[in-house]
């Protein structure tokens, strides 16, 4: 279970408007947890989250070399979830990080 909490908002939820924000970024997220099984922690998946989407991505950035040795083997061939997510942030369709981690 997180041990994070965040208030309630006032706004209603509305799973429209969940769908066309975040839930791309969390299916990709799960994804991403899958195939970093065994590799490392949820808690260091959220650490490094904006650097694993970066390294994924083919751009340069600093992860520890078990890390660094999965992004190498997912690279060239993301998930369906993780490749769809990574085009919408290139189009800039959707922030690099949201309240999902």
């Amino acid at each position: 279970m997180p041990e994070q909490t965040w208030p309630a908002s006032r706004k209603p939820w509305s799973i429209t408007t969940w769908q066309e924000t975040e839930k791309s970024e969390l299916l990709a997220y799960a994804e991403l947890m899958m195939d970093f099984r065994g590799v490392c922690t949820a808690e260091e998946l959220d650490l490094y989250w904006e650097s694993l989407l970066a390294r994924v991505q083919g751009q340069p950035a600093e992860l520890p070399s078990h890390m660094e040795v999965r992004c190498g083997e997912i690279l060239d061939n993301p998930g369906r979830h993780l490749g769809t997510f990574l085009r919408q942030v290139a189009q800039g369709l959707e922030d690099s990080h949201s309240a999902v981690s």
